[in-house]
């Protein structure tokens, strides 16, 4: 009786192929013996020289796989997407960019120095820009937040 689909045709396979090692022997059915495993070949070592001018994708992948960098550890000095950074975004702007401060708080004197010149305040300034002024103050001030930054997170000693 065929139910239908995949799998009773399927172990119908698989009964016919077990039935297929058994022997007829003096006293009825009994296993044959299995046929040798196959052997295979111990893997070759890949050799980017061996292969022809048409692999040279394969030997460019090689090459780069052998050649990873780590990419820099992410720190307040690299980056403003850390929790510190999070934290005055936060606490001076309550992380809105376009607010006339922008998103770290800038005073005029202050967004004059670091900012960018062709905009007149913080918060006209993007993202980037903003970030990149936060992060040119932060080195400006010997990678510290206290002294540039004076609100919740470095009173309370969340960042230093």
């Amino acid at each position: 009786m065929d139910r239908g689909g995949k799998y009773p045709r399927v172990f119908a396979a698989g009964l016919l192929a077990s039935s297929l090692t058994l022997a007829l022997s003096a006293d009825g059915f009994s296993e044959a013996a299995a046929p040798p495993a196959p052997t295979l070949a111990p893997a070759a070592e890949f050799d980017p020289q061996a292969v022809d001018e048409g692999s040279f994708v394969l030997r460019s992948i090689h090459e780069a796989s052998r050649s990873r960098r780590l990419a820099p550890p992410v720190t307040n000095a690299t980056s403003v997407h850390t929790a510190d950074w999070a934290c005055i975004r936060r606490y001076e702007s309550g992380d809105r960019y376009h607010i006339h401060s922008g998103a770290y708080g800038f005073l005029g004197p202050a967004w004059r120095l670091y900012g960018n010149a062709d905009y007149a305040y913080p918060g006209a300034a993007p993202r980037a820009a903003q970030d990149a002024a936060a992060l040119r103050l932060y080195h400006a001030n010997g990678e510290k937040f206290s002294g540039s930054w004076n609100d919740y997170c470095t009173f309370h000693g969340i960042v230093r």
